[in-house]
């Protein structure tokens, strides 16, 4: 199952981890999401016959939340 990281400069707030995490295990196709709030590390496992990895990105961003590069 593939998986990859982000970084979410928002995901270091306890607030802002459980809305992310919530949100992201709601949409099809993710399997797993694991956050590091030290550094707003991102882990996300995702089945990419179901979502592809442009699309999660696009998730995130809606909801507010800025992917560092």
């Amino acid at each position: 199952m593939p998986h990859n990281t982000f970084f979410i400069k928002e995901a270091t707030a306890h607030e802002n981890i459980q809305e992310l995490e919530a949100f992201l295990m709601n949409v099809s196709g993710v399997e797993r999401v694991l956050v590091d709030p030290d550094d707003g590390e991102i882990k996300v496992e995702y089945n990419n016959e179901e979502i592809e990895l442009q699309e999660i990105a696009s998730n995130i961003v809606s909801q507010g939340f800025h992917i560092e590069t």
